[in-house]
């Protein structure tokens, strides 16, 4: 890992890749926070940004996003679930620790292209 730089890359990287979160996904419509470190990021859909209101469980939106994702060759974690009272839809971006820049532009686009293909499928504001 120090040979290669590995963390060096994982933290300029890491600022890179939040950039790209907040200034192209954080302003979807339906994208109600971004949040993470390093190259570990979730992206929180929500209806309502006001009120956090998340979409509901039924509608599956980060599923489906990740699929959509994945037709576009796009790998990314969806909600692995629901712990107590309270439900959150995301998706989690990590790429791998020696991503380039050119990478991370190319996943935010893709990740861009699937929620907004999704969120127009489903007929809702994109």
């Amino acid at each position: 890992m120090r040979e290669e730089n590995i963390l060096e890359n994982v933290k300029a990287m890491g600022r890179v890749l939040s950039d790209l979160l907040h200034n192209v996904i954080l302003p979807l419509p339906l994208v109600g926070n971004v949040r993470g470190r390093g190259l570990f990021w979730s992206v929180e859909f929500m209806l309502d940004e006001q009120d956090r209101t998340p979409p509901p469980s039924e509608m599956q939106l980060g599923f489906k996003i990740v699929n959509k994702a994945l037709d576009m060759g796009l790998s990314i974690l969806g909600n692995l679930g629901q712990t107590g009272a309270v439900y959150l839809d995301f998706v989690i971006v990590s790429p791998p620790y020696t991503v380039t820049e050119t990478e991370l532009i190319e996943i935010v686009d893709l990740l861009k292209d699937a929620i907004i293909a999704v969120t127009d499928d489903l007929g809702l504001e994109s």
